[in-house]
């Protein structure tokens, strides 16, 4: 799998669809399956009780079930003793099933082409998302249903409670921030569903570009019933947020230099051109923005979706593992951008002092 990181691993495919693995479920042992069934029973059951849950599922675990006959249990949906353990939100027992076979149930389909993580995500079940998690990949995490919804769309979707956290949990581990489903991210999703605190996770926090547009020619602040959600996404898009959380500069030079440069004399000395291109500017913009300051948005929303992509806190899990040569590329990445935001910063900053001089003539 690619690398698990706040943004889309990878190399990762742009469409994963489960529908190309689905098969029905295997033949199992008998009596076991008659025992998974008396679980199923119970945890469809409101009225059961925790102890009475526990107990039929402790029996049904000890007797050591193979992967084949875990994926045999399944009920009239098709849907494992782990979906319905985590429809239930039972994270003790999720645990458990999620455990059986190498974790072959986090894996399973039922006959919506739901996997476990899709319906955790659709009930913002953050604890079992928790339990699920290690046995999941970036593909499956980005996997499509039969509806053709990842399980982070689900998450934002209308039906769902809109959880930050399961969202928060969703992309560390690899759902794609950004990837559509019928034609809208999940930040569409979530501005339409009216999930206001979702909105502000999925931007702030996780990376999600506010930017983008669908076939329609839509943005996610298009979508908003809510005019203070609407509000923030157009103050984001404007680089109007920016300043209240300034972007730390990791990498200084010495004051009381001879040529009186202060903390930030270094930044001359990256071109234009250069930091727009760190920042993944298209070359386009650079004579407007030189010239002008045009495109100042749009510099400090990409300066944002990279500096959470590189941000010392948003390293990938298994970042302490990585040869030192990769460790320092990444972290030279993140300087860079810092270096590059700070120069072309420090350029508006120029064109604004000139114009106050012009006026003042």
């Amino acid at each position: 799998g690619g690398d698990v990181a706040i943004r889309a691993p990878r190399g990762l495919e742009a469409s994963l669809y489960a529908s190309e693995r689905y098969a029905p479920p295997p033949v199992g042992d008998g009596p076991l399956v008659a025992l998974g069934g008396r679980v199923h029973a119970l945890l469809a059951d409101t009225d059961a009780s925790y102890v009475e849950v526990r107990a039929a599922a402790s029996r049904w675990l000890a007797a050591a079930p193979s992967a084949d006959d875990a994926l045999a249990c399944v009920d009239e949906r098709g849907r494992t003793l782990l979906h319905a353990a985590v429809t239930r939100g039972d994270s003790l027992l999720c645990a458990q099933l999620a455990a059986v076979g190498g974790g072959a149930l986090v894996s399973a389909l039922d006959d919506e082409y739901n996997t476990p993580v899709h319906v955790a995500a659709l009930y913002g079940r953050t604890l079992a998302l928790e339990k699920l998690l290690p046995f999941a990949t970036p593909a499956l995490l980005n996997e499509r249903n039969k509806l053709l919804m990842s399980p982070l769309q689900l998450c934002c979707c209308d039906d769902a409670p809109g959880s930050p956290a399961a969202a928060a949990l969703l992309v560390k581990a690899g759902a794609d921030v950004n990837a559509r489903c019928w034609d809208k991210t999940p930040l569409m999703c979530a501005a339409a569903c009216e999930h206001a605190e979702l909105v502000e996770e999925l931007v702030m926090e996780l990376g999600a570009d506010p930017m983008i547009r669908n076939g329609e020619m839509h943005m996610a602040a298009d979508y908003c019933r809510v005019v203070s959600t609407s509000e923030f996404l157009f103050g984001v898009m404007e680089g109007r947020f920016m300043s209240e959380k300034a972007a730390p500069s990791f990498v200084r030079e010495d004051r009381g230099d001879d040529d009186g440069g202060g903390w930030f004399r270094w930044t001359r000395d990256v071109p234009l051109a250069d930091a727009l291109a760190t920042l993944e500017v298209s070359a386009d913009k650079l004579d407007a923005f030189e010239r002008h300051g045009d495109h100042a948005a749009a510099v400090r929303q990409a300066w944002r979706r990279l500096v959470l992509f590189y941000h010392p806190d948003k390293r990938p899990a298994d970042y302490d593992a990585w040869p030192e040569v990769r460790r320092k590329e990444w972290n030279g990445k993140f300087h860079a951008v810092q270096r590059a935001y700070e120069a072309c910063e420090a350029h508006l900053a120029g064109l604004d002092e000139r114009g106050d001089e012009r006026d003042e003539e």
